[in-house]
Order: structure tokens, then C-alpha cells, then sequence
């Protein structure tokens, strides 16, 4: 009871909070998702060679895009160097951005990377275009850290100054914003799926497993083809995959408890796509997106739970967590 009164004390406490605590207690969640990201572009720098993104596409050579409007801004185009190169220029801002060093600062020059991986290359992977959306949010969501180590996880002192009100009220809406951007991107992929014959018939995984361009091999590739073979399951499969998102989406919509049940299918579904397709960064990608959409109630939680697990060990401190977290 006397927990339960707690959290519901603390509720009441928290209304019209989300900004200040936002800013007193560093959002974790933001910093995981961003390492998971930049993870993720790493992989696809380092595993293979600038000269396999540059390849010729139809009628264009195997040159950097850099003739659009905005394509030519990309560091591809703008250093004039070796592409292999700025591929490894690239790599180390990357692995910088991936450790957590000043998120207000590195959260807008992995727009900028981002941005320049998706643009240029000839075969992006199938997260790029994501990623351009979730960094630029995140770079928005961002403004309100000052911290030199995102994985630091003492408490930002509040200056209460105009400027920083301003970075926090913008914090918060970049993260809504980045939580509709999220749900959209999965409402309009299931959406897409709807008049195409596989899919409305259930028969599209059985043909997806069996696509000669990407996939698992060995025993996880034998495993999927052998249950796309009975038209039950790949039907569950097919029609399940689309459910999900339609779910993943919603949930991110309505918040509350059902952005938790979000998290969760995010990481199953990508989960069994990295294993079962070999899409490992895009994968990863996803996953990044949905914790950073849902990061400021995952933060909540895991302050709940830190506090419950304080409270039960020492019941004393009652008092003084919940007048501490009043002012947060």
C-alpha cells in the first residue's frame, strides 16, 4: 500500500512536469537509442566497401548521387576525395556519436552523416530513409542535454533560465513528433501491404523466405522455408506481420501502457527479421526508433521501478522520494 500510495501521490505531483523532468533526470532511453543507431550505419560501413554502394543503377554511373537539389550537400559530394575515404571519415564520427559524447552537439552532426549516407549512396539499406527521420528528431529531442557523456546518469542541474525552458518544451514535442513519425512509418507499411495479392492471401511469406537477394542460410534459412510451407502458418506469419504493425502504430499513438506493448513488438518483430531475413541494421534501426518514440514513458518506468525497489528495501526514504521528485 504504501508504495502504491506513492506512485499515485507522484502522478498527481508530475502533471504539467514532462518538460522539467526531462531535463533534472537525463533521458537514458534517447542516449540507447541513438547508440543503437549509429551501431547500425556502422555495420553497414564497415562490412562492406564504398565501391559496393557506388555501383551503376540503370542508366546512372557508379558516381555518388550528387546531382539532386539537396543530394549534393552530402559529405560524398561536398569532400572531393576518395569515397572510400570519407566512408572511413565517416565510420569515425560514427563510433564518436555511438559513444554517447555530447548529445547536443553530435545528435546534429549524425543528422548531417545520416543524411549523407542516405542521399548518396547508389543501394541504400533498407533503414536509411528511416534513420534521416528519426535523427532529425532526435537532434530536436536533444537540444535540452548538456551533458558531456550521455550515459551519465547524475541529474543535469535545472538553471530555470528562458532558453533552457525553451529546449525543454522543444525536447518534449520532438519526441511526440518523433512518436507519430514512428507510427506512421508502420500504419503505411501495413497499409501498402493491403491490395497486393500475396499479402491478401497469405501467401507472401512463403515467397519472401525464398528470395534468392537476402535471407538467413543454413539451418535458419531451411527452418523458415520448412515452415512456409504449410499454408497455415505461413498465413498466420504473413497476416501476423501486418497485425503487428497495425498494433505496433496504434500503441504508439494512444501512449500509456500500450506504447510499452509497442516496445515489445518492435523487438520481437525486428527480432525475428534480423534472424530469419539477415536485415541485422535495419533491424536495429527500427528497434532505436521505437525506444527513442517511447523514451520519455520508458524513462518514467524505469524510474518507477528503481524507486519501488528503494522503497521496499528501505521504507524510511519514502518521504524524502517523493518531495525529491516533486521538484524533478
Amino acid at each position: 500500500m504504501r508504495v502504491a500510495r506513492y506512485l499515485v501521490e507522484r502522478r498527481l505531483l508530475d502533471i504539467g512536469q514532462y518538460t522539467a523532468q526531462s531535463t533534472r533526470n537525463p533521458n537514458i532511453f534517447l542516449t540507447i537509442a541513438r547508440s543503437m543507431i549509429a551501431i547500425a550505419q556502422i555495420s553497414l560501413l564497415a562490412l562492406a566497401s564504398a565501391d559496393q554502394y557506388f555501383v551503376p543503377v540503370g542508366q546512372n554511373s557508379a558516381d555518388a548521387k550528387c546531382s539532386g537539389d539537396v543530394s549534393g550537400f552530402s559529405l560524398f559530394c561536398t569532400i572531393d576525395i576518395d569515397r572510400q575515404v570519407t566512408a572511413y571519415g565517416i565510420l569515425v564520427l560514427l563510433v564518436v556519436i555511438a559513444s554517447g559524447f555530447k548529445p547536443r552537439l553530435l545528435s546534429w552532426v549524425h543528422l548531417y552523416v545520416s543524411f549523407s549516407i542516405s542521399t548518396a549512396i547508389a543501394l541504400p539499406d533498407g533503414g536509411d530513409q528511416a534513420v534521416m527521420c528519426i535523427a532529425f528528431w532526435l537532434a530536436f529531442a536533444s537540444l535540452n542535454d548538456p551533458r558531456t557523456w550521455g550515459w551519465d546518469k547524475r541529474a543535469v542541474p535545472n538553471t530555470k533560465s528562458t532558453v533552457q525552458s525553451y529546449f525543454d518544451s522543444i525536447s518534449v514535442a520532438a519526441i511526440f513528433a518523433l512518436r507519430l513519425q514512428m507510427a506512421y512509418i508502420y500504419l503505411n507499411s501495413a497499409i501498402a501491404k493491403f491490395p497486393v495479392d500475396a499479402w491478401q492471401d497469405g501467401t507472401a511469406m512463403y515467397y519472401v523466405a525464398r528470395m534468392e537477394n537476402f535471407g538467413s542460410v543454413t539451418v535458419l534459412g531451411d527452418f523458415l522455408r520448412s515452415l512456409t510451407s504449410v499454408p497455415i502458418l505461413t498465413a498466420s506469419v504473413t497476416w501476423g506481420t501486418m497485425l503487428c504493425e497495425i498494433a505496433l502504430a496504434l500503441g504508439l499513438i494512444i501512449g500509456g501502457r500500450f506504447l510499452y506493448v509497442s516496445v515489445l513488438i518492435s523487438i520481437t518483430l525486428h527480432l525475428a527479421i534480423a534472424v530469419f531475413l539477415g536485415l541485422v541494421s535495419f533491424a536495429v534501426i527500427m528497434v532505436g526508433g521505437v525506444l527513442a518514440a517511447g523514451s520519455l514513458q520508458l524513462q518514467r518506468l524505469r524510474s518507477d521501478i528503481l524507486i519501488y525497489k528503494t522503497l521496499t528495501r528501505h521504507p524510511a526514504q519514502q518521504g524524502d522520494l517523493l518531495f525529491r521528485n516533486a521538484g524533478e
